[in-house]
């Protein structure tokens, strides 16, 4: 049997748990989403009406960081499937990476 709809491009997932990781100094971040990825991704990496984003403001600040951080240092954690599911993940996701006790 196969699958009646195509897969979602991964650009255009929404609901989603992701972590950026910077090739240039190691500095992570996990961020949720709920509109596509590829937008937010974007608003992450060139938009100035995202200035308050975390990983707008390293990468404009540290220029051999954003030398090396194309959309490849952005990967997907998670899918959630509501709002509430999806922060639950970033929070897991979150200590977990941060190695908390």
């Amino acid at each position: 049997m196969f699958d009646v709809k195509d897969p979602i491009p991964v650009g255009l997932r929404s609901r989603e748990a992701y972590k950026f990781a910077c090739a240039g100094c190691n500095t992570c971040y996990v961020g949720e989403t709920t509109r596509h990825f590829s937008t937010r991704l974007q608003e992450h990496l060139f938009s100035d009406t995202c200035k308050a984003s975390q990983i707008f403001k390293h990468l404009h600040n540290a220029e051999h960081c954003r030398a090396l951080c194309p959309l490849h240092c952005f990967h997907i954690l998670d899918e959630a499937s509501s709002g509430a599911s999806n922060l639950r993940q970033k929070r897991l996701f979150i200590f977990k990476e941060n190695n908390l006790p």
